[in-house]
């Protein structure tokens, strides 16, 4: 065996030690701090939530409370342009959010040194921040960062707490700030209507022609109700190719236009009761599905 092949084996081991060794005494003399409990929001705010923001680098979620729902609004601030859109956000996604909040977590001191915090992805760069208020002026903010060697646990900054902590709380959508984790998914949005209000009839206007549409609980009318759309846009006063006007058993109107885009078809959608409109995309077989069950 030459010189040469017996130093190299050995040369990678011992770098090998050299950086485990490194790695443990960055660590050395770090205290052990005892875990605490706290909650992220005191459940006595839990029916006064006015906000909540999640931001990142380049984009952020507000979910603003309007009392019969929460209004979504995502801003994206890229390199090239930026972007601002309305939706419903989904009901339940916020509530089972709003639930993680509230919930009694463990929390453990790791540092005491915040000039540290790109050590834990809790730099501006990287971290998620997560902020709220409530109707009474209360407000809190928190950042979460990268998750910790074990996989199961992420650092945090908490507002009027010294130091960086971790927990093992699963933070879910929190961490999330594009708005296909927080929209209404539905065409006929369920989160903007009351549990058990159905359509009582639709006014269709396509073209030059005139349609009413009344349901009769076939499997068409049904797939309706279960029709998705895609990602959120902007109507740029587009040319409307059909109009239709669902009336709601409790008396709300729900509009929707239609216009085709380059590849697909946006939708603008408008509620009178509650002066909102939002727009987004939906593909071209949604569309002709649309078409079968009203036409």
């Amino acid at each position: 065996m030459t010189v040469k092949k017996i130093i190299a084996p050995v040369l990678i081991a011992f770098l090998t030690v050299l950086y485990i060794l490194s790695f443990l005494l960055s660590f050395r003399g770090e205290k052990k701090y005892p875990e605490m409990e706290t909650a992220l929001l005191n459940s006595q705010y839990k029916e006064s939530l006015s906000e909540i923001q999640i931001s990142s680098k380049n984009s952020a979620i507000i979910l603003e409370n309007k009392g019969d729902f929460w209004e979504g609004r995502a801003v994206s601030n890229g390199d090239s342009c930026s972007m601002d859109y309305i939706f419903p956000a989904d009901t339940s996604i916020v509530e089972r959010n709003v639930e993680r909040l509230q919930k009694i977590i463990k929390i453990q001191k790791v540092s005491d040194n915040k000039k540290r915090l790109s050590n834990f992805g809790l730099d501006d760069e990287n971290a998620v921040r997560i902020s709220y208020s409530v109707k009474n002026g209360v407000t809190g903010d928190f950042s979460v960062g990268k998750t910790d060697f074990s996989q199961r646990a992420r650092y945090i900054v908490l507002q009027n707490y010294e130091g960086i902590f971790k927990t093992d709380l699963d933070f879910g959508e929190l961490l999330y700030t594009a708005a296909r984790q927080w929209y209404d998914p539905y065409i006929i949005p369920r989160s903007l209507f009351q549990s058990g209000d159905e359509i009582l009839h639709a006014r269709i206007q396509k073209d030059s022609s005139r349609f009413v549409y009344t349901p009769k609980n076939s499997e068409s009318d049904r797939r309706l109700l279960e029709l998705r759309h895609g990602s959120l846009g902007t109507w740029q006063e587009r040319e409307v190719e059909m109009t239709i006007v669902f009336e709601m058993t409790s008396g709300e109107l729900l509009t929707l236009d239609f216009a085709h885009a380059d590849d697909d078809v946006v939708v603008r959608t408008r509620l009178a009761n509650l002066d909102f409109e939002y727009c987004y995309h939906i593909s071209e077989w949604t569309y002709k599905n649309i078409l079968e069950t009203v036409l």
